[in-house]
C-alpha cells in the first residue's frame, strides 16, 4: 500500500501530541487545524496502511476513539515501501 507525504506530515503531528494515547476526531480537528473533509481523507488514508486504528467511543456509540501505529512501525513501512 502507498502512503503520502501529507498524510505522514499530520502523521507525526498526531504522534507528536497523541502518541499512544487515544483521541478523537474532534481532538485531531483541532490540533490539525482541517476541515471535517479533509481530515476525513487523511484518516482513512492512514487507515488503509495501518497507521491508524479506531475504536468506538467509551461513552458516546455514534463517535470513534483513535490510535496511531508505533512510529518505528510507520518508519519501517516507509523504508520497506521505497
Amino acid at each position: 500500500m502507498t502512503w503520502s507525504k501529507w498524510v505522514f506530515v499530520l502523521y507525526l503531528r498526531l504522534w507528536k501530541k497523541h502518541e499512544k494515547r487515544m483521541f478523537s476526531f474532534e481532538d485531531a480537528a483541532t490540533l490539525l487545524k482541517k476541515d471535517e473533509r479533509s481530515l476525513s481523507v487523511a484518516f482513512s488514508d492512514m487507515k488503509k496502511v495501518k497507521w491508524l486504528t479506531s475504536h468506538p467511543h467509551p461513552e458516546n456509540a455514534r463517535k470513534r476513539m483513535y490510535k496511531l501505529a508505533d512510529i518505528e512501525t510507520v518508519l519501517n513501512d516507509i523504508v520497506t515501501s521505497s
